[in-house]
């Protein structure tokens, strides 16, 4: 039994004829019968009392009329919220995402959509290597971070964010404009666990290794002269006085893009694909 036939039945007694009934529900006095016919075949009793002067409920009607009520009323509802929820009103698109892309970019995305989406929340939840478990377990809708950390799911690029040395102005390599990894060898070297170019330095005699997704906390230990390290770009945004950047030759990038979960809801893909139109519009260098 579906919610049309229950809605034909509710207003046929409402109207208290067929043909009333057809002209309030936009369609024939024989559909209306048909559909009377038919929940009155699944349920096995009489429902209607037909006559001259209309239609009303038997004696049996009348026991089930209220049951009727609530299933309609309850399937109104379910069908209510299984539209709210494919179109995602008043679910937040929960983002996983690296702090080196929240503290950048991501906020002026973020209120650029929501001007033209006043409607969309927004649940941010910010995690390194934790992001592709949060995707496997749906406990968030899309992962923006590099290719490592969403490469089972299908990708979606962004960018290229390059890495960059970041060294004490006081160290004597602060004069250089250019630096190659052997020179950065030369100094006790700040490595974060998560940071891919730490692979290229792996042969420091003196290494400090952070294991948190902080960069703050690497410019920090850089700018109170512990050693040297090097970051992406991304991750540059407010770097302290005392601290010098300086290009990286071979020049090494990661690759930042988004993955989605499975079965993704129509405003997350919405704001996946606005995402890539804006970070086009966006100078890679203002990021």
């Amino acid at each position: 039994m579906d919610d049309r036939k229950i809605e034909v039945l509710l207003t046929t007694i409402r109207e208290g004829s067929f043909s009333k009934a057809a002209v309030a529900l936009n369609c024939t006095q024989s559909a209306v019968t048909q559909a009377m016919n038919s929940i009155e075949s699944e349920l096995g009793f009489k429902l209607l009392k037909r006559g001259h002067n209309g239609v009303r409920l038997t004696e049996s009607g009348e026991e089930i009329y209220v049951s009727l009520v609530e299933v309609y009323e309850s399937m109104v509802r379910m069908r209510k919220n299984a539209e709210r929820i494919a179109s995602g009103r008043n679910i937040p698109i929960r983002i996983g995402v690296f702090s080196s892309i929240s503290n950048s970019f991501l906020g002026r995305v973020i209120y650029e959509y929501q001007n033209l989406h006043p409607e969309a929340g927004i649940q941010l939840n910010i995690g390194t290597r934790e992001l592709k478990n949060w995707l496997v377990n749906g406990e968030i809708d899309i992962a923006i971070a590099d290719m490592d950390i969403s490469k089972t799911f299908n990708w979606h690029k962004l960018f290229d964010d390059p890495y960059s040395a970041v060294v004490p102005v006081n160290f004597d390599i602060a004069s250089k404009d250019v630096i190659n990894p052997d020179e950065l060898l030369q100094y006790p070297l700040i490595k974060a666990s998560f940071n891919d170019y730490s692979n290229v330095l792996q042969n420091a005699d003196h290494m400090i290794d952070i294991s948190c997704d902080d960069d703050r906390t690497v410019l920090s230990f850089v700018s109170s002269e512990l050693g040297v390290s090097a970051l992406p770009n991304l991750s540059l945004w407010d770097v302290p006085e005392n601290i010098k950047v300086i290009e990286l030759e071979p020049r090494m990038f990661r690759s930042i893009g988004y993955a989605l979960s499975s079965i993704p809801r129509r405003d997350v893909i919405s704001f996946a694909k606005f995402l890539e139109r804006k970070i086009k519009d966006y100078k890679l260098d203002e990021l």
